[in-house]
C-alpha cells in the first residue's frame, strides 16, 4: 500500500535529519515549507523548499501528511504552535522513527512523534503528541513524556521519570529515577537532575540548580 506523501514544515537544521530518515523509510516527500521566506536556499538534501506554510492548504488533509521540522531549541512555542495549528485544520502528522532506534513494543505513543537514530525507549514509557527523542537519547522504563517535549541528543531519563508538557531536555542531560520535570521547563546541556523541578524552571549544572524562570 503506497504511503501518503509528506510535507515537512520548517526548513532549518532539524529538517535535514528528518529528510534523511524519511528517505531511509522510502517516504515520498513533496517538499518543505517555511515561514522564513527570506532564506536563500531553494532545497535541502535535494528536497525543494516550496514556500510559506500556507501552501499546505493547496492540498487537502486526505492528500498529504505533515512532519514538524521545527525543533524546540530557541523556539519551543513555535514547535507547539505548528502542531496545534495544523491539527486544527484537520491535517495529520506522521511519525518519524529511524530504523536504527530501539523501541519496546510495550509503550504508548501520541501523534507526530520523532525518534532519531540510536534512541532507546524501554517498556512502560508513554510518549505524548509532537515529542522529539533526538539522536542517542535513552528513555528508561515507565517514564512519561508530555506533549511537545524535546529530549535532546544523548540525554538519559532513568526509570519512572515524568517530563511534563513542552519541556526541553538539553544534550547529554541526566534525569535520575523518579524525578518530575514541571511543564515548560528547560534542563541545560549536561545537567544532572536529582530532584523535582517546578513548572517553568530553567536548571543547569551537576547537580542541577535553578538559574531563573524559562522565558517562553
Amino acid at each position: 500500500m503506497p504511503t501518503i506523501p509528506i510535507i515537512i514544515i520548517g526548513a532549518g537544521e532539524h529538517s535535514q535529519v528528518l529528510i534523511d530518515t524519511l528517505q531511509l523509510l522510502n517516504n515520498k516527500i513533496l517538499g518543505l515549507t517555511d515561514i522564513a521566506t527570506e532564506r536563500h536556499r531553494t532545497a535541502i538534501l535535494d528536497v525543494c523548499i516550496l514556500g510559506p506554510d500556507e501552501l499546505i492548504l493547496s492540498h487537502s488533509a486526505n492528500e498529504v501528511h505533515l512532519v514538524n521540522g521545527v525543533a524546540s531549541v530557541g523556539r519551543p512555542d513555535l514547535h507547539r504552535k505548528i502542531f496545534e495549528t495544523w491539527i486544527a485544520h484537520g491535517y495529520q502528522f506522521s511519525d518519524v522513527i529511524h530504523p536504527a532506534s530501539v523501541l519496546s513494543p510495550h509503550i504508548s505513543t501520541g501523534r507526530g512523534m520523532q525518534i532519531m537514530a540510536g534512541a532507546i525507549v524501554q517498556p512502560g514509557v508513554t510518549l505524548g503528541d509532537n515529542t522529539i527523542l533526538n539522536t542517542g537519547s535513552q528513555v528508561d522504563h515507565d517514564c512519561i513524556i508530555g506533549d511537545h517535549t524535546h529530549i535532546s541528543v544523548g540525554a538519559t531519563l532513568c526509570g519512572h521519570v515524568c517530563v511534563e508538557h513542552a519541556c526541553h531536555i538539553g544534550a547529554g542531560a541526566t534525569i535520575v529515577q523518579g524525578v518530575t520535570i514541571g511543564a515548560e521547563s528547560v534542563v541545560g546541556a549536561g545537567a544532572v537532575v536529582i530532584c523535582d523541578i517546578p513548572p517553568g524552571s530553567k536548571v543547569v549544572g551537576v547537580p542541577a540548580v535553578p538559574i531563573g524562570k524559562n522565558k517562553r
